[in-house]
């Protein structure tokens, strides 16, 4: 054996130091994985269980997930750009209005509300969005520091 680590320590000289990963960076590296690939499990979990068409059903391949989530929100945004449309937007998202596009076709003018619409509604909810997109970025690095520790 001696021989062999010898030779170990002379390829070992010869790699850049960036390149070199110790015993414990490469568990520690596993660990992360470990911990994305069950966090991206519990994700898809999740939203699996969001979208009616697939919550009911067993396995699911995680391209289906997202495609279904995908056509979901859209169905979602859809239906409450109708709803929009029907009733007025609320008081709150009044406010945020800025005078709309004025067109003589009739076409491009609805076109131009709706996108509006999309545009108000997707600025008011913006902050809730990154706020919880926040709140979840710190929980998933308590959950890492408590694997690291743990080592599980």
């Amino acid at each position: 054996g001696g021989g062999k680590t010898c030779i170990m320590a002379e390829v070992d000289r010869l790699r850049p130091s960036y390149a070199r990963v110790t015993i414990v960076q490469h568990q520690a590296r596993s660990v992360v994985r470990k911990y994305r690939k069950k966090r991206r499990y519990l994700q898809l979990w999740r939203l699996k269980e969001m979208i009616p068409s697939l919550a009911q059903q067993g396995a699911v391949d995680e391209v289906d997930i997202l495609e279904e989530t995908t056509r979901y929100i859209l169905s979602l945004e859809q239906k409450l750009l109708e709803k929009v449309r029907e009733h007025g937007l609320p008081e709150k998202l009044v406010k945020m209005k800025d005078n709309p596009a004025v067109s003589d076709d009739e076409d491009a003018k609805d076109n131009t509300d709706m996108n509006m619409m999309k545009c108000i509604l997707h600025k008011f909810a913006q902050p809730e969005i990154e706020r919880r997109l926040e709140d979840q970025k710190i929980e998933d690095e308590k959950q890492i520091l408590e694997i690291l520790e743990t080592g599980r």
